[in-house]
């Protein structure tokens, strides 16, 4: 039996009552019973948006934006309304990160997609792509700092992630050389040495800043006592060795005579 016009007006208040206290399952039965009441057809544009909002908060937003549709509103003003009460599909926000990606905007795609690492809804298992995604628009924009935290996050290695970020373009050499040369600061040589090393071996390193690699490792393996292996660098860097004596010396190492 149809319901009264009273009818539909109570159930119609009970609904708005149990989406008000959060019971989004139970608001969207009864929104959802309302549509097939002639009594209530009259309102049905807003039962139809009121039911829509009931199930973008159970999830399930492509049913949602259809019912949106069917009563004529914007999907865009819907999802406009949802997000002003912290309400997002996780999926969608995903879809735009990923469209500014594609287009090479790359500081805005990193916001959109940690934006999409913070939505409550978003599968657990699809945090590592969205944090690699977040590394590679980082290390696109030149924040290789923190492009390499977000890389933690994702588990990915480092291995995967400059081969894929060099292959699109991503420049490594100006990082790697600062991260060096803050570890031959710090005093920490051997880490230093170990990291010009590695950038001797990367083919991505222009020839024409090898010489100064070079001379950075033999100052490297001074400071650690490894004098061969210095004099080695110092002589692939075609600097003088008196020149290198005469560093060291100003900075209070002794060198030793060569045999």
């Amino acid at each position: 039996m149809a319901m009264t016009r009273d009818e539909a007006a109570q159930v119609h208040e009970t609904a708005a009552e149990a989406y008000r206290s959060g019971d989004y399952q139970r608001a969207g039965e009864l929104f959802s019973s309302l549509l097939l009441e002639p009594e209530a057809m009259e309102g049905s544009d807003e039962i139809q948006w009121n039911y829509a909002l009931c199930l973008a908060h159970l999830g399930d937003w492509d049913l949602a934006i259809q019912h949106v549709e069917a009563a004529g509103y914007d999907e865009a003003t819907f999802r406009d309304t949802c997000a002003q009460t912290g309400l997002t599909d996780a999926r969608h926000a995903h879809e735009e990160a990923t469209a500014l990606y594609v287009a090479q905007q790359w500081a805005a795609a990193a916001e959109a997609f940690v934006a999409v690492a913070e939505h409550s809804d978003l599968d657990p298992g699809a945090l590592p792509e969205v944090n690699w995604n977040i590394a590679m628009s980082l290390a696109h924009t030149g924040d290789l700092d923190g492009a390499l935290r977000y890389l933690q996050a994702s588990g990915y290695s480092d291995e995967q992630f400059r081969a894929a970020a060099q292959q699109s373009g991503v420049d490594f050499v100006e990082h790697d050389f600062r991260i060096a040369s803050d570890l031959y600061s710090a005093g920490s040589y051997a880490d230093a040495a170990d990291a010009f090393a590695w950038m001797l071996l990367d083919p991505n390193v222009p020839n024409d800043i090898s010489d100064e690699i070079h001379w950075n490792v033999a100052m490297c393996q001074a400071r650690l006592g490894e004098w061969d292996a210095a004099f080695g660098h110092v002589e692939a860097s075609h600097a003088s060795e008196e020149e290198f004596r005469q560093q060291l010396a100003s900075s209070g190492v002794e060198v030793p005579e060569r045999d």
